[in-house]
């Protein structure tokens, strides 16, 4: 058995990062909410959405129909594809009832 020794000075070589990226990253990164992917293969888009998962994205999936096709929408992370509605419709109470608000407030005191 040859002998282990100890080397001082040895300089430590740089990582080599050659993994390469999932297509699944390229189609997360490419996404907006609302968007869907239609997966022809249920085990595909099962598998897309735990990738999502696994990045923090929220995905909703639906089974389309009984040969396994599934869509798969990204979602906001409160699981709605709503937020920009959402947004807006608050926008709108909001602007609506300050309007109301001093319609009132000019005819108590004005």
């Amino acid at each position: 058995m040859d002998e282990l020794k100890i080397e001082k000075n040895i300089p430590l070589p740089k990582k080599h990062h050659a993994r390469k990226k999932s297509k699944f990253y390229y189609l997360l990164k490419k996404m907006e909410v609302g968007d869907s992917i239609l997966f022809k293969d249920k085990k595909e888009g099962q598998n897309f959405v735990k990738y999502a998962d696994g990045k923090g994205v929220r995905v909703a999936q639906r089974q389309l129909s009984q040969n396994g096709e599934i869509r798969a929408w990204k979602t906001d992370p409160d699981g709605t594809i709503n937020s920009v509605i959402k947004a807006e419709s608050e926008k709108f109470v909001s602007e609506w009832g300050e309007r109301i608000y001093k319609d009132r407030k000019e005819k108590k005191y004005g």
